[in-house]
């Protein structure tokens, strides 16, 4: 009778959780409808502005070619009007010396009158010629072309400003479209029980990735554990069916691409269909940049095996190149990305092939655009990390000043292709206090979900006391860390 009434109980908590979800889901729609119509609108404003802005810049051509004009007449009039000087000077020289040396009065005659036509030559051109160029010449600078080159201005400032608003529109409309949810680590991820379901379904993930990041490189999903690393949660396919049926949330898989193979790998993708879960998302590997080389530098051979099967980005675009093939073959829909670099690296732009090729992080991103298939794949995957200075004091500048900090990295760093989708999944903030942690994590996720297809924090859980970025409280599991309270905030 009391498992009865458990079960019940259970069954009206998730009936009224799932009822409210879906409120939320309609009014999440109505959200988005009204946002794109936002943006819709924002582009036509900044549409008809540049048209403006085209009209204004052509009038302003105009106006500076006939100013340019005016100046040019100005310089050949008064080169013109040098010349006639000189001429005057001369006549006026030669008449004086004639004076001087007793010259005849005949000859005296026509010299005077050679000076009064040099003169008058002079004068005509100056008031004939230069004064009434002269004088457009300021009148259009001060009037035509000054108005052109104001209404110029004027409309740039307009155009920015209208950019500037369609940008925000737009990140805004990404914000409510992108695929927020968490990285798991499903080696430290519980059994499901009622607790653990009811923060999931407290957190609202559209999205969870399995089996997490690199741990997958390792990841024997038959025996549901790495096949190198001791100890850990076991966790069949049959868990992350149940994790997806509590949360309805999609899965990005993760493939191990270093100790696995391309059938056993598309063998998990079968299973994990047969049990009802679509496969939408699929990573082609995990930071396999790691490694000796640039900013990736590693001395402890901890990512040796990177190394050795990937000595560049060259190696494995090639490899991804076959297994997005063999991916796509079995299921058309899917979408693929592969493993970029976010900060900063030496991109190889301008360099030979001799120098980037063979330099395993240094010329990562530049040899994954240059020899991956852009037919067989969609989006590149980013990781996101801030590693917070402990003396930074923290107010909304110091963190907009750090997120900006590290935005301007990634921007500089990733790879710029439109046609290709920014899937980060995994960003945090390693802080000294779980307050200091929540706090630039927020405006970090700000940025990410403004600018990523998929958003995703990292951890959900964590066995380390001192990892604050974690979502869930990693002993008793009770209640949300000051992380998760923050998303679970954002998505209500």
């Amino acid at each position: 009778m009391r498992h009865t009434f458990r079960n019940l109980s259970r069954a009206i908590f998730v009936g009224v959780l799932f009822f409210t979800i879906n409120l939320s889901a309609t009014a999440s729609e109505s959200a988005i409808t009204e946002q794109k119509k936002v943006v819709q609108d924002r582009k036509t404003e900044l549409n008809k502005a540049k048209s403006a802005l085209k009209d204004e810049r052509t009038n302003y051509d105009v106006q500076k070619k006939k100013k340019d004009e005016l100046q040019t007449k100005i310089k050949t009039i008064k080169t013109e009007l040098l010349e006639l000087k000189k001429i005057e000077k001369s006549a006026s020289l030669a008449y004086q010396n004639a004076k001087t040396s007793g010259e005849s009065k005949e000859q005296l005659t026509k010299l005077k009158s050679y000076l009064l036509k040099a003169r008058a030559d002079y004068k005509s051109v100056k008031d004939n010629d230069l004064t009434p160029t002269d004088k457009a010449f300021k009148s259009l600078r001060t009037n035509e072309y000054k108005s052109a080159l104001d209404a110029l201005n004027t409309a740039k400032k307009e155009v920015n400003r209208l950019e500037k608003e369609y940008r925000a529109s737009l990140e805004k409309l990404n914000r409510f479209t992108t695929l927020t949810g968490f990285n798991i680590n499903w080696r430290f991820l519980p059994k499901l029980d009622e607790t653990l379901e009811f923060h999931l379904t407290e957190l609202e993930p559209k999205i969870i990735r399995f089996p997490g990041g690199t741990i997958a490189n390792s990841w024997d999903w038959e025996q549901g554990k790495s096949d190198s690393k001791k100890g850990g949660v076991v966790h069949s396919l049959d868990d992350l069916d149940a994790v997806t049926d509590v949360t309805d949330a999609k899965v990005i898989f993760v493939l191990n691409i270093l100790s696995s193979t391309l059938d056993k790998q598309l063998e998990m993708l079968e299973k994990a269909k047969d049990l009802g879960i679509a496969i939408k998302y699929v990573e082609i590997g995990n930071e396999l940049y790691l490694g000796q080389g640039g900013a990736n530098k590693d001395d402890s051979g901890k990512h040796s095996k990177n190394v050795e099967k990937f000595p560049s980005g060259k190696e494995y675009a090639e490899f991804a190149n076959e297994w997005a093939t063999a991916i796509k073959a079995k299921f058309p829909k899917v979408k693929i990305a592969l493993s970029a670099l976010a900060r900063d690296n030496v991109r190889g732009d301008g360099t030979d092939d001799s120098e980037s090729e063979g330099n395993h992080g240094k010329y990562w991103n530049y040899n994954l655009a240059k020899y991956a298939d852009k037919s067989k794949f969609d989006a590149y995957v980013y990781h996101l990390y801030i590693h917070l200075d402990d003396e930074v004091e923290l107010d909304d500048e110091s963190i907009n000043a750090v997120v900006q900090q590290r935005a301007d990295t990634f921007e500089r760093s990733r790879i710029k292709d439109d046609s290709k989708e920014i899937w980060v999944t995994e960003y945090g903030v390693h802080a000294n206090t779980a307050q200091r942690t929540a706090e630039v994590t927020s405006k970090l996720a700000d940025y990410v979900e403004a600018h990523a297809k998929i958003s995703m924090p990292q951890v959900l859980i964590s066995p380390s006391t001192t990892a604050y970025f974690s979502l869930i409280n990693n002993v008793e599991r009770t209640e949300l860390t000051a992380l998760g309270e923050m998303f679970k905030e954002r998505v209500n």
